[in-house]
């Protein structure tokens, strides 16, 4: 519908005069800063819908696309109860739905050398690669098995000369490198920590931290601290939450109702996310490892609370 101009006039006239009445009657108001919402680009982590994706491909993406998110990481391929779930496979339908590939974790014997890879490359060579034909702007040491982690200091540094050629061949293709940390590095080795070995040993040029603020939390360390004490190494997020109730613990065996929607427990979002962007945290990144019902409602309840919390 157009409007005439003095019709325009008019209505311009009427706001003017209400702002400024507003302005008037209410100075204190008018000087109350607009609060600043979480706004950057969310992502999400395929594993969270693994089991749903072991089923079939189905609208799960573009449902998540509908949820707010942007952004997917990926994971190289994981095994379900004996079913593969392949990114290779995945690819074409989350392109489809709008999401932006940013990252990927890929398997752990790439990067360590040991160990069955159930799909995709097998050398660090092929997944730099893999990377590039994908576009991933990331790509993440995502865990160590059980049978590959040490007692001593010296299993730590091993493991990161490993973690610091990886950084090499990554950057080397125009790629970010980064390691997922879980509860177990927090625990004590000797006189020190797997975490802080890593930190020291690795170059923080080529080998950055996805901190996923769960496990960091679980081993009882509070993330944002953890941030702000480490600046310029956590370059992604993994952003999930903790029931109260969860214990504090350095293994990984945690209960599934432990595992919360973002907003659902009791983790300090919003002193994450301002640690964050105060340290240019690049990518943000929802991850769920166990869901209580459909795993794209979960994503979803954790994406609407996020875009609530003020940085």
């Amino acid at each position: 519908m157009s409007l005439n101009r003095r019709h325009f006039m008019h209505l311009a006239g009427v706001g003017a005069g209400l702002s400024l009445a507003g302005c008037a009657g209410a100075p204190e108001e008018a000087s109350v800063p607009v609060a600043s919402l979480f706004a950057k680009p969310l992502g999400f982590q395929l594993y969270t819908l693994r089991y749903m994706l072991a089923e079939g491909v189905g609208d799960i993406f573009e449902r998540a696309a509908a949820a707010g998110y942007t952004e997917i990481e990926a994971v190289q391929s994981t095994n379900v109860n004996g079913t593969v779930v392949a990114w290779d496979d995945l690819a074409p339908a989350v392109k489809a739905a709008g999401l932006t590939p940013a990252s990927s974790h890929v398997s752990a014997p790439v990067i360590l050398g040991v160990g069955e890879i159930a799909a995709g490359p097998k050398t660090l060579e092929e997944s730099a690669e893999w990377g590039v034909k994908n576009g991933f702007s990331w790509l993440v040491m995502p865990y160590v098995p059980n049978d590959q982690r040490g007692d001593n200091r010296d299993h730590y540094l091993r493991l990161a000369e490993k973690l610091n050629h990886a950084g090499e061949v990554y950057k080397a293709a125009g790629m970010g490198f980064a390691y997922h940390n879980h509860a177990f590095e927090f625990g004590p080795v000797g006189d020190s920590t797997p975490m802080d070995t890593l930190l020291e040993a690795t170059d923080p040029e080529l080998v950055k931290i996805e901190l996923d603020v769960f496990w960091t939390s679980i081993a009882g360390h509070d993330p944002a601290e953890w941030i702000r004490t480490h600046p310029g190494r956590a370059k992604l997020l993994h952003l999930k939450d903790k029931a109260a109730t969860a214990p504090t613990q350095f293994a990984e065996g945690v209960a599934a109702e432990n595992f919360k929607e973002v907003g659902s427990g009791v983790i300090d979002f919003q002193a994450v996310l301002k640690a964050a962007a105060e340290d240019s945290v690049e990518r943000y990144v929802v991850e769920q490892d166990q869901t209580p019902g459909d795993a794209v409602d979960s994503l979803a309840m954790s994406a609407k609370y996020l875009r609530t919390v003020e940085v």
